[in-house]
């Protein structure tokens, strides 16, 4: 395919984009786009992207959606960011302990991974306390619709478990065949979590009913847009958090302190409200 002619399909895929978030780009930096362009070009073929494109451009809600997903990078793993989840059963402890109920949102969960890993460890806290444990819910929401089905259904190859200690592991039941292994989220984590889609980059953004939230995790996400959109989605996310409540991002995104008056870091990749900050 001519340069020339990819330069256009990347424009129009830009501008449907826009169509969907109302920002430009769909709020993201457009290097990442035409990276994401390149790789589905050779994947499916300049026919097959163009016909999809097309019917987007005519108003088929799910070629918009297919479109969305096909640039979407849905990466993520249990127990990523390993000095994170200490953070969090301590925090956990303290709320529990005070009998107030938690609520937490992993906002751009993928196939499920990092709310799964919330959950394992909320379900450790809570039994560790027993009786004190008021009641606890996760929130996972993305733009990718096929990589949330893949969270609801929380099946997942050992192989995908990664650096998950084993006493995690293990309240995950083992199923499958025996030379194909795979584990599966118990019916007993499964009602503490919902999964959403939910779109961190449109104009029109509008906070989850859940909302406010003890813990946010916002990992590995804002390295994709723009930075004028890196602020609008720190500024909402800060006003979805508890004062007392925690965001837990990744060390790829840097210090979004720099990027954000709401938020200051607190060392490892977390974030707290500046109200708080200056209390301590």
């Amino acid at each position: 395919m001519a340069a020339a002619s990819t330069q256009t399909l990347l424009d129009r895929v830009a501008a449907q984009l826009e169509r969907m978030s109302g920002v430009a780009d769909g709020g993201a930096k457009r290097a990442f786009l035409a990276t994401r362009l390149a790789a589905e070009l050779r994947t499916r073929g300049e026919a097959a992207l163009i016909a999809l494109l097309e019917r987007a451009e005519r108003g088929d809600s799910s070629a918009d959606m297919s479109l969305r997903n096909m640039l979407t990078v849905n990466y993520s793993c249990f127990w990523r960011e390993p000095e994170h989840w200490p953070i969090l059963a301590e925090h956990l402890r303290l709320r529990f302990e005070a009998r107030a109920p938690v609520r937490m949102w992993s906002a751009a969960c993928a196939r499920g991974e990092e709310a799964w890993t919330m959950a394992l460890v909320a379900a450790e806290v809570a039994t560790e306390l027993a009786q004190l444990a008021p009641g606890w819910t996760i929130l996972g929401s993305d733009i990718d619709t096929v990589s949330l089905d893949a969270a609801r259904a929380g099946r997942y190859a050992n192989e995908d478990l990664g650096s998950l200690p084993d006493r995690l592991r293990e309240q995950l039941i083992l199923a499958g065949r025996p030379n194909a292994p795979r584990r599966e989220v118990p019916a007993a984590l499964r009602q503490h979590v919902e999964y959403k889609y939910l779109d961190l980059a449109r104009a029109d953004w509008q906070p989850p009913q859940e909302a406010p939230f003890d813990a946010i995790f916002l990992s590995n996400v804002l390295i994709y847009f723009e930075r004028a959109t890196q602020e609008r989605i720190l500024k909402n996310v800060a006003g979805c958090l508890r004062p007392d409540g925690i965001v837990f991002t990744s060390r790829v995104e840097g210090n979004l302190g720099l990027a954000t008056r709401q938020l200051k870091a607190a060392g490892n990749c977390t974030y707290i409200t500046a109200r708080t900050a200056r209390r301590v």
